[in-house]
């Protein structure tokens, strides 16, 4: 946990990060529609280009959610589909907010045993991309309101990637455990405490909590983009 950890700090300044995104993007931003897109738009941009560059320079494929997020935020802004901007905002605010949460726990899962050119080479840069990443998954709210429908959207692209992902792994194209598998068989735990033996009461414990969680996240993303019609409307 942080308090255990020697990067107890990080967690300190992930935190108020958060906040300070959460008050940018639902407060100073919210009836700033324009202002929203662009900033969107360009964390987008940045995301598609940063990430093509990055795994063909790594030669590799994308292999977990947040990955397959990045492009799938990247990718919004060439589709004219307010449908598939709704789903991207909703995919994005869960891999980003579940990063973001790791490194407020748990912050030496990121940055335990790495030298110092692997944290400003790629630690740090994945701290920013997963933080800007979540920012723009609510500044999308702000313009783009989620539908009930689009919760079959959104099922539908996490099965694909988890099939996706277990491909990759079938082939060993992937080394390790991803986090997303981690997240389903309910191995994630083991992250945070790593000594935990997952007895079979943990997954009916485990399992409701997690769809509880999906759904809160969903219901809030909901009630606040559709907040945002009445502004919408007036302007």
């Amino acid at each position: 946990m942080f308090y255990e950890s020697n990067y107890y700090y990080v967690s300190i300044i992930q935190l108020l990060v958060l906040i300070a995104m959460c008050f940018l993007a639902t407060k100073l931003l919210k009836n700033k529609l324009k202002l929203s897109k662009i900033i969107y738009f360009i964390i987008a941009l940045y995301l598609l280009i940063i990430k093509i560059i990055d795994y063909i320079d790594m030669k590799v494929f994308p292999s977990e959610l947040s990955s397959i997020s990045y492009f799938a935020m990247g990718i919004s802004i060439l589709i004219p589909s307010n449908r598939y901007k709704a789903i991207t905002s909703y995919i994005c605010f869960i891999s980003g907010l579940g990063f973001i949460i790791s490194a407020i726990l748990a912050p030496g899962i990121h940055l335990d045993n790495q030298t110092e050119y692997q944290i400003y080479r790629y630690i740090i840069f994945r701290f920013i991309n997963h933080n800007i990443m979540f920012l723009a998954s609510l500044l999308l709210l702000n313009f783009n309101p989620i539908k009930k429908i689009d919760l079959i959207g959104i099922s539908i692209f996490l099965i694909i990637s988890y099939v996706y992902i277990q491909i990759l792994s079938h082939f060993n194209l992937i080394s390790g455990t991803d986090s997303y598998t981690m997240i389903v068989n309910g191995k994630i735990i083991l992250l945070v405490f790593p000594n935990f033996n997952m007895p079979i009461w943990y997954y009916f414990i485990y399992y409701p909590i997690l769809l509880l969680l999906i759904s809160i996240i969903f219901i809030f993303e909901y009630k606040y983009s559709n907040k945002q019609k009445i502004f919408r409307k007036q302007n």
